[in-house]
């Protein structure tokens, strides 16, 4: 194998690790990814079979699935388009949010009930779009490498891309479960801003 591939994968996997730790330090200035996680998983401190539900079962559904169906580069080429789609619509629904009104609620039990609620969408949002976007750059990094790209490495890859098959499910069904659960806070918001307007009507 020339030795610049060598090169290319350390530089690869060491940038990658890099990359990683910093943006899931404690204190990060800019974009705290720790902060989000901790803040979506405790939604389901009060009811703690729903990580089952939404964490554990997709792992082994995925496992199931991989080796199954492989992901190709198809399947990445396909999932980049619906993820494009998913994505845009998230952040158009944060624009939406983060513009929510709360004057509406006089009561001010059901203004922190409502600020709480969009917060946690915005919050699921986020780690939705973060999961798409490591999605996307995995089925960047999956199609690069697939046909003669990788010919140069001398061992059976078969292992390797069961294993990326099954992570890459396992994403896409977390990010699925969690759209449900965004739908259902949106749902939520809606239904008590129209009852507050029948109510002031």
């Amino acid at each position: 194998m020339p030795i610049e591939k060598y090169i290319g994968i350390i530089i690869s996997i060491v940038s990658l690790i890099l990359l990683m730790a910093l943006l899931f330090r404690k204190r990060e200035p800019f974009f705290n990814l720790r902060e989000i996680f901790k803040e979506h998983f405790m939604l389901f401190v009060k009811c703690k079979s729903q990580y089952f539900v939404f964490y554990i079962l997709p792992l082994f559904f995925s496992v199931g699935l991989s080796l199954l169906f492989p992901a190709n580069a198809d399947f990445f080429s396909h999932l980049g388009v619906v993820l494009s789609i998913i994505l845009s619509m998230m952040f158009a629904l944060i624009a939406i949010l983060c513009d929510y009104d709360f004057s509406k609620f006089k009561d001010d039990n059901q203004r922190s009930n409502a600020e709480t609620s969009v917060k946690q969408t915005i919050n699921a949002i986020l780690f939705c779009c973060i999961i798409g976007i490591a999605l996307l750059l995995e089925g960047f990094i999956v199609i690069a490498m697939s046909g003669k790209a990788i010919d140069w490495i001398p061992f059976n890859l078969s292992v390797c891309k069961t294993i990326v098959s099954a992570f890459s499910y396992y994403l896409l069904v977390v990010v699925l479960l969690n759209l449900l659960l965004i739908i259902k806070n949106v749902t939520r918001i809606i239904e008590a801003s129209m009852m507050i307007e029948r109510n002031n009507k």
